[in-house]
């Protein structure tokens, strides 16, 4: 069975491979709980800045979105971050 494989994005200069012996993938995970904690976005300093939005006097509503690509031990601190903040 013969496939062309695509290397890269867009149009433009991407290398085009007819054939593939062996392939692998690697995936690594720091569970340091220092490096998770700082790869945790600063919650308190994005719900300030929304806060900051609405005008005076004024009833707002604030959505907040976490997404991470950061794996989920990352995404769990948000969300940590996120409880400690609105419980204050």
């Amino acid at each position: 069975m013969h496939h062309n494989y695509r290397i890269g994005e867009g149009n433009f200069n991407n290398l085009y491979i007819a054939n593939v012996k062996n392939a692998c993938s690697v995936i690594w995970e720091c569970d340091n709980e220092e490096s998770i904690d700082s790869k945790a976005r600063d919650i308190k300093s994005l719900v300030n800045k929304a806060i900051k939005q609405i005008k005076n006097e004024q009833s707002g509503v604030i959505h907040i979105g976490l997404e991470t690509y950061e794996g989920p031990e990352v995404e769990k601190k948000d969300w940590i971050k996120l409880k400690i903040l609105l419980i204050k």
